[in-house]
């Protein structure tokens, strides 16, 4: 059941429509960063969390240090 489009099951495998923004919803991807299995929260996720986006983008999250 989908509130956002005409979900079907085929072989029972769940299928959205084409563009329903709630189709990412019980998928499984691929982190683009360590390649660990995780469901998305949003659409556009591609990192399993922070710390892979983080370290995909050569950011760093520590934070800094404070002057004594």
């Amino acid at each position: 059941m989908c509130n956002s489009c005409q979900a079907l099951r085929v072989n029972g495998v769940l299928c959205y429509e084409t563009g329903c923004p709630d189709s990412y919803k019980g998928s499984v991807r691929s982190c683009k960063w360590c390649g660990s299995k995780f469901e998305p929260y949003n659409k556009r996720q591609e990192f399993c969390g922070d710390a892979c986006y983080a370290d995909y983008f050569g950011l760093n999250l520590e934070p800094e240090p404070e002057e004594v």
